[in-house]
């Protein structure tokens, strides 16, 4: 059919349609509709004739309120492909799959094959995915053919003008398994259908559909979009990703990866095997981050960025790591005795939240002695009257540091 059509000084469209008319045994016809279809319609105040009445006009001597010079257009071109598919060597017989004109329309614009979206509706998708409207009088089964459209008014659809209607049975379209995003329950339903273009026939649940890629690329993308919500950079995840990102601000000469950065790269691997957003919110994120970095790398994250850091008193206490910033460490005032200097991770000095016995920030610095030196004086001040079970020593450099007000007796 390909060499066929090449040799035709035609649109392959056209050509298409002319063969299928010749195989049918309704060229004469076949051409007429491939010409409405191609030139301007002839009567376009018209609004209840159909293709076949349309094509019952082409011929009439009588009035029938035709546009002379898009009518004789319509016939030039006709005769054209009448006698174009006389130079065809095809051979078949009379199709019993619906009318043979329609049909051969159909083949030569198989994007034109629209359904109502819903009965009786006059909105229509066209096989290509193009949403249109049917034009005010034209009436079509649920499935037709557009034959001529027009341009839709500002904001509108184009309006199908002319339309003929077929059985979905004719168009001959194979079982095919496949994978569909089902957004009422955020997963992915695997389905065989039969479709024409964009549009689906019938569609059955798939029998044993084992279709991995497929359904891992259609997770993916539904998920893609909305990353952010689905693994949103709190709790662990989030402070590990937090401390990597620190570790590799400090450690640039190392080999990070990409990751890091954006997560979202590894959506690629997390889709496979799972079927839905569910599955995906399972996933252990901290277990698989760490099982993708390599041992010099740990080792590195654990000595630039650890997750906690020991204070003076013993305890060890949980690091932030605010992006674009220092990393924070907020520990009580009496934990931190004997402690002088601010410590340094990657070589940047921490930022130290000393709090007060109610867990408040009594001051925040970078500078560890100074605080010591000059501040501290005036928080021992101010808070030692109002929790007198803590310890409030003069010299914070040799006093013992402690995690709980030890018992302590009561002034004479």
């Amino acid at each position: 059919m390909g060499r066929a059509l090449a040799r035709l000084p035609v649109h392959p469209r056209l050509g298409r349609v002319v063969a299928a008319g010749l195989v049918s045994g309704v060229l004469h016809q076949a051409a007429g509709a491939a010409a409405l279809a191609s030139e301007r319609d002839p009567w376009p105040g018209e609004e209840v004739a159909d293709l076949l009445t349309r094509l019952d006009w082409l011929d009439t001597t009588a009035h029938t309120g035709a546009d002379v010079r898009a009518l004789s257009l319509v016939r030039r071109v006709r005769d054209d492909l009448v006698r174009v598919g006389g130079r065809l060597k095809l051979s078949g017989g009379v199709s019993s799959k619906g009318h043979p004109v329609v049909a051969a329309l159909v083949a030569g614009f198989p994007d034109r094959v629209g359904k109502r979206r819903e009965p009786n509706s006059r909105s229509v998708l066209l096989a290509s995915g193009v949403g249109v409207e049917l034009g005010p009088g034209v009436g079509a089964g649920e499935w037709m053919v557009a034959v001529t459209m027009t341009a839709g008014s500002k904001r509108r659809a184009p309006l199908i003008r002319v339309a003929a209607e077929i059985d979905p049975q004719c168009l001959e379209t194979h079982w095919k398994d496949e994978a569909v995003f089902d957004k009422d329950r955020n997963a992915v339903r695997c389905q065989s259908v039969r479709r024409w273009g964009r549009i689906v026939i019938a569609a059955r649940p798939a029998q044993d559909m084992r279709c991995s890629d497929a359904v891992s690329s259609v997770l993916a993308a539904a998920a893609a979009p909305r990353f952010a919500r689905l693994f949103p950079e709190t709790g662990d995840y989030g402070d590990l990703l937090a401390r990597l990102r620190f570790a590799e601000s400090v450690s640039p000469n190392e080999e990070w990866p990409d990751w890091i950065q954006k997560p979202e790269l590894l959506l690629g691997d997390w889709v496979s095997g799972r079927r839905s957003f569910e599955a995906l919110q399972k996933i252990n994120l901290c277990a698989d981050l760490a099982s993708r970095l390599p041992w010099n790398l740990k080792q590195r994250l654990d000595t630039v960025a650890p997750e906690r850091m020991t204070v003076p008193s013993g305890a060890k206490i949980r690091l932030e790591y605010p992006a674009g910033a220092a990393p924070v460490l907020a520990a009580r005032v009496q934990q931190m005795f004997g402690l002088m200097h601010t410590p340094k991770l990657g070589g940047v000095a921490i930022t130290v939240q000393l709090l007060a016995p109610n867990g408040r920030p009594a001051q925040v610095t970078k500078d560890l002695a100074g605080f010591w030196a000059t501040s501290y004086a005036e928080v021992r001040k101010a808070l030692r009257g109002r929790y007198p079970r803590h310890a409030w020593p003069e010299d914070p450099s040799v006093a013992i540091p402690e995690n709980r007000p030890k018992r302590r007796r009561p002034r004479s």
